[in-house]
């Protein structure tokens, strides 16, 4: 046993120095407190090590956060020490010396106790057991240990919060980065998408007949071509061979499924009529019904897509009148003749998808036309056109637009519809892709 301490003035100066040590250390770290405490014990009595523990994440999980070494502790002890649960719960009873094995002894002295929760301790071993008076003398040091640490602890935590405030910190600029990187990338797809679906629109817009052939074609005309994206499902169409044909197509879907419906629409027209040189409206749409089945093997797969159609035929007989033929695919042709408007309905029936009919027919209807009257071809884009109470424009409110505005020039009435549908959809968006053509003859 070290018998420095036996007198009172050697505890009363070892009680001193403890103070002193605690007092001075300026701003230290718990490891740093840890350690200077230990290695003061370990000079003032026969201690073999000094281990210092602290909590970890969870209760009753505790880090050895500095140890002080001896090359004379038994390994017995060694193992009693890498073992910590044999000793956890002696924290929560000092009052004793602990003695494990042979003259291995431990002394537990808990620091700062949160209600029931110890988050801390000092754990003291001795290779022999301990006289009273340095017992005393550790006991009557800790409530000054226990202080200190207790204060330390407080800026440990502070500084565990700052580290996590800091990693939350970086962790969100990290997240803001990438997000931005995220955000880069979206508008350079977006970018790169916008530019092919333009390149796309181009290509799709040339297949539309031209100004000079519609003016060539009629006295007057307008269209009103709106597509709901960038590309549409709607397209217009004139042939000029045999007959005058004059065409509104609305194909199933918009955008880019919608678009590559209607080329594929508008090269069958061009086959059928241009080609093979087919003449009757009606026939000319079961040939496009069947060509629509064909090349998307709707009678093989669950394909459903398919169009709604008007086609007018527009031809002089031998006594310079003027002949109509229309026959329509659920869509309807407006004639306005001799002050009323006329409308001449489609079949029940779309082009394409699978419609269970084995024998299906068109119609044609005919009509004497008087030179001046205007003609009117729509999609449904324009008719269910809803506003912000999602009331649509309806099919009798476009026919008395029709009847209101047909003493205008064929502009104006155009650009009086595109007023009326603004007006009506404003501060809503688009549903449908839109088309009207109107032509006078």
């Amino acid at each position: 046993m070290n018998q420095r301490l036996d007198s009172n003035i050697e505890i009363n100066s070892a009680f001193t120095d403890c103070l002193v040590l605690l007092l001075s250390q300026e701003e230290p770290q718990l490891e740093t407190w840890s350690k200077n405490l230990l290695t003061f014990f370990s000079k003032e009595i026969t201690l073999n090590q000094g281990s210092f523990f602290l909590s970890y994440k969870q209760k009753d999980c505790y880090q050895c956060i500095y140890t002080t070494h001896s090359e004379t502790l038994p390994e017995i002890l060694k193992e009693d020490i890498q073992k910590q649960e044999a000793f956890i719960l002696d924290a929560l009873y000092p009052s004793k010396l602990q003695q494990y094995s042979g003259n291995s002894y431990a002394l537990i002295l808990p620091l700062y106790q949160d209600q029931d929760y110890l988050l801390g301790f000092l754990r003291l071993d001795f290779s022999e057991v301990v006289t009273n008076t340095i017992l005393g003398l550790l006991y009557t040091l800790h409530p000054f240990i226990n202080q200190s640490f207790k204060q330390l602890y407080r800026e440990f935590l502070q500084v565990k919060e700052i580290e996590v405030l800091k990693a939350m910190n970086n962790s969100m600029e990290v997240s803001q980065q990438t997000m931005q990187e995220d955000v880069n990338h979206t508008r350079s797809l977006h970018k790169q998408l916008t530019a092919s679906l333009q390149y796309a629109k181009r290509i799709q817009e040339a297949s539309l007949p031209t100004d000079q052939v519609l003016s060539s074609t009629f006295e007057e005309y307008f269209i009103l071509h709106k597509p709901r994206n960038i590309v549409s499902g709607d397209f217009y169409w004139c042939s000029r061979l045999d007959y005058t044909f004059l065409a509104v197509v609305d194909c199933t879907g918009h955008g880019v499924p919608g678009a590559l419906m209607s080329m594929m629409a508008n090269t069958l027209l061009n086959e059928i009529v241009n080609i093979q040189r087919e003449t009757d409206p009606a026939i000319v749409l079961l040939m496009l019904h069947k060509g629509v089945e064909d090349i998307l093997k709707q009678k093989e797969n669950d394909n459903v897509d398919g169009m709604d159609i008007g086609l007018c035929r527009l031809h002089r007989d031998d006594d310079f009148k003027l002949n109509l033929i229309f026959a329509g695919a659920k869509n309807s042709l407006f004639v306005h003749h001799q002050s009323e408007l006329v409308q001449l309905k489609g079949d029940r029936i779309s082009l394409g998808g699978q419609q269970h009919i084995e024998d299906i027919r068109f119609t044609n209807q005919k009509m004497m036309l008087d030179d001046g009257d205007t003609l009117y071809l729509t999609t449904d884009g324009y008719i269910d056109a809803a506003n912000e109470y999602r009331e649509k424009i309806g099919m009798q409110r476009f026919q008395t637009l029709l009847t209101d505005h047909a003493h205008l020039p064929m502009v104006e009435q155009g650009d009086r519809l595109q007023e009326v549908l603004n007006t009506h959809q404003r501060g809503t968006t688009q549903r449908d892709d839109i088309t009207i053509v109107g032509v006078k003859v």
